[in-house]
């Protein structure tokens, strides 16, 4: 609290959670016999969108990192014996035939 002021709702939240937290364990533990946290209820905090966000000209240089591509692709496993990981297989294939 700063100036008299209330505190934001996400600060209100970020310093309960932990004392919540510690009532549980103390209930836990056996060390109170009622959790008097229990029935506090947090205020809810807004979903925030991102602060930055690429541009166009920042992605594009993003991609154009050399190697870039072949870094982040990931290819499905393919495997002539099962024919559910081998996208290619024909139909109704028997994987034991398969060779």
């Amino acid at each position: 609290m700063k100036n008299g002021e209330p505190l934001s709702v996400r600060s209100q939240h970020t310093r309960m959670t932990p004392i919540r937290a510690f009532f549980k364990w103390l209930a836990r533990q056996n060390h109170i016999l009622y959790n008097p946290a229990s029935e506090l209820e947090l205020p809810r905090t807004e979903h925030r969108l991102p602060r930055h966000i690429l541009n166009v000209a920042e992605v594009e240089a993003v991609l154009a990192v050399p190697g870039y591509h072949s870094a982040h692709r990931h290819p499905r496993p393919r495997d002539s014996r099962n024919p559910v990981l081998d996208r290619d297989a024909p139909a109704g294939a028997d994987p034991a035939q398969a060779v």
